[in-house]
């Protein structure tokens, strides 16, 4: 995937705060996770809507913003159905999967 520098910033800053969003609703020892899955295209609005019917929220919380799939986890990534492969099946797009510290210093560095 190539990415602007604005965007992979805009990515970083997304992921950060849908992070403290969870983490103040269910509390900071309850998430296992954060990933951001950086898609190819924008995805479809009915083929996020379908993505989200499928999160559990007992396991994840999930938001799509332009191209990036942002996926916060209250259970490991191992016990979650919402892994990359998913994400791109049911969006209808091409993603590569990043942990939220692997995009904080890819931002950091890169732009």
């Amino acid at each position: 995937m190539v990415l602007t520098p604005a965007e992979l910033r805009a990515a970083a800053a997304e992921g950060e705060a849908l992070l403290a969003a969870v983490a103040a609703e269910v509390g900071e020892e309850q998430v296992h996770g954060q990933y951001v899955t950086f898609l190819r295209d924008a995805p479809a609005p009915d083929a996020v809507e379908r993505l989200a019917a499928l999160v559990e929220p007992d396991r994840a919380r999930l938001s799509v913003v332009g191209r990036a799939a942002h996926l916060t986890l209250l259970e490991g990534y191992q016990q979650t159905r919402m892994d990359n492969n998913r994400i791109e099946k049911v969006l209808g797009v091409r993603g590569t999967n990043r942990s939220l510290t692997v995009v904080r210093r890819l931002a950091a560095d890169w732009t």
